[in-house]
C-alpha cells in the first residue's frame, strides 16, 4: 500500500495529464483530481460514474417493522471513519425508545460506550440470510458518520446501495451522488434524535417505493448504460 501511494504521488498527476479524460465515483474525487493538473491549465472532460449493484427482478421485500424504531448499522469491521463511536455517544445521552442493530466486528472500547444498554445489539458478523432477517424489521439503514477522519466529505458506498435495494431509507453522515430532492437518502450528523425523527418521517413509506425510486441511481445496468451513452457523445 505504501509503495502504491508513493507511485501515485509521484506519477499520478502525469497519468492524469496524459489521459483523455476522467471518470470518478464522486464529485469530490473529480474536483480533487482536476485540481492536480490545474497548474498546467489543462481542461479535461470528466464524468461521474458512481458505484452500483445488480438488482434482482421481482425481488420480494418483506416488511416486518414493529412499533418501536429499529435501525441497522452494517460493516465488516467498524473503522474510526465509520463514526460508530460518535453515534454511541449520542445514544448514551438519550433515553428514547429504539433498537440499534450493529452488524460487524466492533472493538471493545466502542462497545464500552454503551455498556449494558439493551437498546444497542452488537451482533458481530452475520450471514447474508441473517442480515436479511434483521433488516426486515428495520426502519432505516445507517452509513458512515466520520469520513472527515480520512479527509473526505463524500462517498459512494455499496452499503448504501444495498440498503436502498431492500427498501431501507438511509441516514448518513456523508454526502453521496443522490440529488437533493431524493428523499430516501438523508445527510445529517450522528445524532440519535435526528435519526429517529427521520425514521418516523419514513415510517409509512413502502419498501417497494424506496427500491423503485432509488433504481436509477443504484442499478449497475443503468449506470453502465449511462456511461456508454456518454462515450458515444
Amino acid at each position: 500500500g505504501k509503495i502504491r501511494a508513493f507511485l501515485e504521488e509521484s506519477i499520478g498527476n502525469k497519468c492524469i495529464t496524459n489521459s483523455y479524460g476522467l471518470i470518478c465515483v464522486t464529485n469530490e474525487i473529480k474536483e480533487f483530481e482536476l485540481a492536480r493538473i490545474s497548474l498546467n491549465k489543462i481542461e479535461k472532460p470528466s464524468y461521474i460514474y458512481p458505484n452500483g449493484i445488480l438488482l434482482e427482478d421481482n425481488r420480494i421485500l418483506n416488511d416486518n417493522r414493529g412499533n418501536i424504531p429499529e435501525l441497522l448499522f452494517l460493516a465488516s469491521y467498524f473503522f474510526d471513519w465509520h463514526g460508530l463511536d460518535l453515534l454511541l455517544k449520542s445514544v448514551q445521552k438519550d433515553n428514547s425508545e429504539f433498537i440499534l442493530h450493529v452488524i460487524g466486528k466492533v472493538d471493545d472500547w466502542q462497545k464500552d460506550i454503551v455498556k449494558g444498554d439493551p437498546r444497542v445489539v452488537f451482533h458481530g458478523l452475520k450471514t447474508t440470510h441473517e442480515i436479511q432477517n434483521i433488516s426486515e424489521k428495520c426502519w432505516l439503514g445507517l452509513s458512515s458518520f466520520s469520513l472527515d477522519r480520512k479527509g473526505m466529505q463524500e462517498a459512494c458506498t455499496l452499503k448504501v446501495r444495498e440498503y436502498l435495494s431492500i427498501g431501507l431509507p438511509v441516514y448518513s453522515g456523508h454526502k453521496d451522488v443522490f440529488p437533493t430532492n431524493f428523499e430516501y437518502y438523508h445527510f445529517g450528523e450522528a445524532n440519535i434524535k435526528s435519526i429517529l425523527s427521520y425514521a418516523e418521517k419514513m415510517r409509512g413509506t413502502n419498501r417497494i417505493t424506496v427500491e423503485r425510486e432509488a433504481n436509477e441511481y443504484i442499478s449497475k445496468e443503468k449506470l453502465v448504460m449511462n456511461l456508454y451513452n456518454y462515450f458515444n457523445k
